[in-house]
């Protein structure tokens, strides 16, 4: 057998655009009387320092009425004691640095689901086991409405965490360990999915998170499931290589996001086969 290897290269300077770093505002509102509120500065990937930011103070209104407000604190779970309100809009602000941070979002309404059939071990790898669950709830069909659904397993080998759901047909669509959908496909407002979860072999409760969520946080979930996806997963050859895409963000004078979502739950326990 006779074989040739040949093998050249080149060196190519990459222009690396030039990086304006503005503050990152990542403000979920968890529910009627809390919300979340993570603040950053952005950076090239190739940047490994870290900068502290400090805010000046954080303002949630709603029209010209002050919900909450506080300065500066480590806390990024902030309580307040006036009930927000389904189908209003709300105003973040954050001061900092002489800026104005600011972005709106409609709170939206809760709604009720039911785990109400499980069919255990419907097919089996050699590493995991697939059972369905199938969850029912109503939905008016107009006017639009955004959705999403996650799992939550708790056993007493693994601490809590979530775990892939695939769903029955093009009603919904996958995302990043969970399902995200609209009403826009719903033919009826009686509304059945079955949901596929990896289920464990041992005693584990499984928690559904059932979220009506607001248009922003639909967009903002959406677009990191894009990015996630091109980045590819840990370890595989091409990560990384994937197309670059566009993080949604509605904040003005920065970036990031200002959404919201209301829950409820529903969970099951699966013993042991």
């Amino acid at each position: 057998t006779l074989a040739f290897l040949f093998n050249c290269s080149n060196k190519i300077e990459i222009e690396i655009p030039q990086h304006t770093e503005k503050p990152v505002v990542n403000a979920i509102l968890i529910s009627d009387s809390s919300m979340y509120v993570y603040i950053n500065w952005s950076k090239r990937i190739s940047d490994k320092t870290k900068k502290n930011i400090l805010y000046d103070s954080i303002l949630l209104l709603k029209d010209t009425e002050v919900i909450y407000s506080c300065s500066y604190t480590d806390e990024i779970i902030h309580s307040f004691n006036k009930k927000l309100q389904s189908g209003i809009e709300y105003e973040l602000r954050v001061y900092i640095d002489n800026k104005i941070l600011s972005a709106k979002d409609v709170f939206p309404y809760k709604n009720e689901f039911l785990i109400t059939r499980h069919i255990p071990t419907i097919s089996i790898s050699e590493y995991s086991n697939t059972s369905l669950f199938e969850v029912k709830f109503t939905d008016s069909i107009t006017p639009k409405k955004y959705y999403e659904i996650d799992v939550v397993v708790l056993s007493s080998f693994y601490k809590a965490r979530i775990i892939p759901i695939s769903k029955q047909n093009d009603v919904v669509s996958e995302s990043q360990n969970s399902l995200l959908f609209t009403n826009s496909k719903f033919e009826n407002s009686n509304i059945t999915l079955n949901c596929y979860v990896v289920t464990d072999d041992s005693d584990s409760l499984y928690v559904f998170r059932f979220k009506q969520i607001s248009r922003n946080y639909y967009e903002y979930q959406k677009s990191l499931s894009i990015h996630l996806n091109n980045i590819q997963t840990e370890g595989d050859l091409w990560r990384g290589a994937g197309n670059p895409s566009v993080l949604y963000s509605n904040i003005e004078g920065g970036y990031g996001i200002f959404a919201s979502f209301q829950q409820s739950t529903d969970s099951i326990l699966i013993p042991k086969n």
